[in-house]
């Protein structure tokens, strides 16, 4: 008992430690890592947080399986993975400093491989001999055998167990010191991390702003003039910041209490009272020009009042010095002479200054005649500026109108020329045959000529059924009989080809034995065809065993269909059918050649091939798999039967790789897929090969099976005049 209770303590320490080296590979922040601190030291600092939350949950499922007898490892591993998916979900809910560091797909699945590892290695150190404490504790309950002695001892391995249970409240007080949001730490602590964050918040440049501490959230706080200044702040405040940010039991993350002057104002309000404000000053402005203006009046009409008072007061002191001279000569005449003399020069003055008065008033109105005139141009100016650019535009916008206008002009032009072209070599190659004789009558041979229609006819009825198999069994079943009626009936009407036919098992039997059964179930079901009148010499057969599933899933659904036998049709080669019709006839014959068919059953054939299969490649290869022989033959066929028609072969890579190397590797692609149709006899010179790589994806998806859908080539085909 004593070695498993140290057993099961162990396996706690282990787990823990276990899962903080994996936290701090994959730098999972439960500890704060600290300047020159060593390793160690900061993996038994990760240590404390796990212990403290996994320790509850671990030692309730140690009770558990201690009392059940649970010792699979499936338990564990599922405890480990509750533990972690716990522990992420009180860390992202537990502040924005926590959501922000662990609210990934990284975190999340670095937690759950530390709950793993917990449980797989408790499991290895105690977990899988659960329940022999208490097998020990109900040995030691009944007493049976035991003396006064060994009852005192197993009550001391009882005390033993009960202390290791007393560290359950250990456990829940650490949780509650770590996660709990009422403040744990010394008030000194706190006050000393506010002052220092407003030592922070003053070296970041905001002497005015202040940071507190309430209840595990940092307030900045202070008086901003407005929102911006407000935003920006608190910008600066959260950079300066950042690493008291997440410190255990003092600052779970920030809170923007700064306040702005004049209380809030939202964004069209605050754009609003900018745009009065600067009305108020612009008139304000306005107020101080003009009264600046009226001051200037005033100290001009001043002047000329003192102007005039000095006339009529020079007009007087010549008026009393003449009359002095008057009285002093006592002439009545000079004294008239002499009013007469000074009278002339008051006016004289008096003209003098009203002259400089208007001078001065019409220097004044020139020049505002002339800022005034200034003002208008520079309007002018502007105005015109601003029409010549609109006139501008829209000459931009009608001269790209008549572009796009010619464009499509001479888009629709080509399209229609291209469309007469095509109508014309139509009509020529139409007119052509039409015009060619009718060839003589020859002397019916044995050799019956391929027929183009066959290749489709073939493809349709091994695509309709399939023949299948009981287990261990090589007997047709009598539901198959009309399909291989049908097979029967096409082979009949194409004389010119051959069939394969390939014989399959499922994985459930040795290598030696299902080779054998697949080719049984070949053999008969060659025997069924020639018994419908097929040659055997028209029939090849093949066993594959297991090698080529049709579903390769360990299944019952899955060997049913792999238990099979697939059919495929080929173009016996002109010596082979020579051969045949000369043992036939005794008489040497001639392959004759393909009958040519008519322009739209060419255009209605071509379509039946090209959508029922096309040739697709391996990665980085350009070889034509064996598989596509019967496909290339029936295009090589529908080629010889149709002279008038050319064919473009497209070669095309999946989106991987480098370009250059694609478009290399999509051109041999279709060099291969057209050489193969030259060695069947077509004519090079109908045959051209382009290769695209993988600028035209059949499938624009990044996966596998997209991949294999875009290694492909395509076809196609096109009518051609024929030359004389």
């Amino acid at each position: 008992m004593r070695r498993s209770i140290w057993a099961i303590v162990a396996g706690l320490l282990l787990a823990i430690l276990g899962a903080a080296a994996i936290a701090r590979i994959f730098s999972l922040p439960l500890a704060e890592a600290h300047s020159g601190e060593l390793p160690l030291w900061h993996l038994f600092r990760t240590c404390m947080p796990i212990a403290a939350f996994a320790l509850p949950g671990a030692l309730t499922a140690i009770l558990l399986a201690e009392d059940r007898r649970v010792r699979g490892l499936s338990y564990w591993l599922f405890v480990g993975l509750l533990l972690a998916a716990l522990a992420f979900l009180t860390l992202i809910n537990g502040g924005a400093a926590l959501n922000a560091a662990f609210l990934s797909s990284r975190a999340f699945l670095t937690m759950l491989g530390m709950g793993l590892a917990g449980g797989y290695i408790y499991w290895s150190m105690a977990g899988r001999k659960s329940g022999h404490v208490m097998t020990a504790l109900a040995l030691a309950s009944h007493g049976d055998g035991l003396d006064e002695h060994g009852l005192r001892k197993r009550c001391r391995l009882c005390a033993a167990l009960t202390l290791l249970l007393g560290l359950l409240p250990l456990a829940l007080l650490g949780w509650y010191m770590n996660y709990d949001p009422s403040p744990m730490l010394p008030a000194a602590i706190v006050a000393k991390a506010a002052a220092d964050g407003t030592d922070k918040l003053q070296s970041a440049g905001l002497p005015w702003a202040k940071f507190a501490i309430d209840n595990h959230v940092g307030h900045v706080t202070g008086t901003a003039i407005d929102d911006a200044t407000k935003s920006s702040a608190f910008e600066k405040a959260k950079l300066a910041l950042t690493p008291m940010v997440g410190l255990p039991g003092v600052v779970a993350y920030l809170q923007n209490d700064i306040a702005v002057t004049g209380g809030e104002k939202s964004a069209p309000a605050a754009a609003a009272a900018v745009v009065a404000a600067n009305e108020i000053a612009a008139k304000a402005k306005a107020d101080e020009e003009a009264q600046h203006a009226a001051e200037a009046k005033r100290k001009a009409d001043e002047a000329a009042i003192r102007s005039q008072e000095e006339s009529r007061l020079a007009v007087l002191e010549s008026k009393r010095k003449f009359d002095e001279e008057a009285a002093l000569k006592a002439n009545a005449e000079e004294a008239r002479i002499a009013e007469e003399e000074a009278h002339r020069l008051a006016l004289d003055a008096a003209a003098k200054a009203k002259a400089e008065d208007a001078a001065r008033l019409a220097a004044e109105a020139k020049q505002r005649a002339e800022d005034q005139k200034r003002l208008a141009d520079e309007l002018a100016a502007q105005k015109k500026a601003d029409e010549q650019a609109r006139l501008a535009a829209e000459a931009e916008a009608e001269r790209k109108a008549v572009e796009a206008a010619h464009k499509m002009e001479a888009e629709k032009v080509a399209a229609e020329a291209e469309a007469k072209r095509q109508a014309d070599a139509l009509a020529a190659a139409k007119k052509l045959a039409e015009a060619q004789p009718a060839p003589a009558p020859v002397t019916p041979s044995p050799l019956p000529a391929p027929n183009a229609q066959c290749p489709g006819d073939f493809s349709d009825v091994f695509r309709s059924s399939s023949v299948r198999f009981d287990q261990n069994s090589s007997e047709i079943a009598a539901a198959d009989a009309e399909f291989l009626e049908r097979i029967a009936e096409v082979a009949k009407r194409c004389a010119g080809y051959s069939l394969g036919i390939g014989g399959h098992a499922d994985r459930s039997g040795d290598d030696g034995y299902n080779q054998k059964l697949s080719l049984d179930r070949a053999t008969a079901v060659r025997d069924a065809l020639v018994n419908r009148g097929i040659a055997s010499e028209r029939i090849e057969t093949q066993g594959y065993a297991s090698q080529r599933p049709f579903l390769p899933e360990n299944s019952r659904e899955a060997f049913a269909l792999n238990r099979r036998v697939d059919f495929g049709a080929r173009l016996m080669p002109a010596t082979k059918m020579a051969a045949k019709a000369a043992d036939a006839v005794q008489a040497p014959v001639a392959t004759p050649p393909s009958p040519t068919l008519p322009v739209e059953e060419c255009k209605a054939e071509f379509n039946r091939a090209f959508f029922s299969d096309t040739i697709h490649f391996v990665g980085s290869s350009a070889i034509v798999d064996d598989s596509y022989a019967d496909y290339l033959d029936r295009l090589a066929t529908l080629m010889l039967s149709c002279p008038a028609h050319r064919m473009a072969i497209g070669g095309h890579t999946d989106r991987r790789g480098v370009a250059a190397f694609n478009q290399l590797l999509s051109e041999e692609r279709a060099i291969a897929v057209r050489d193969a149709l030259i060695d069947r006899n077509v004519p090079e010179s109908r045959l051209s090969a382009n290769g695209y790589g993988g600028q035209r994806p059949f499938d624009p998806g990044n996966n596998a099976s997209a991949y294999a859908l875009n290694r492909r080539v395509d076809f196609g085909v096109a009518v051609q005049a024929l030359k004389n």
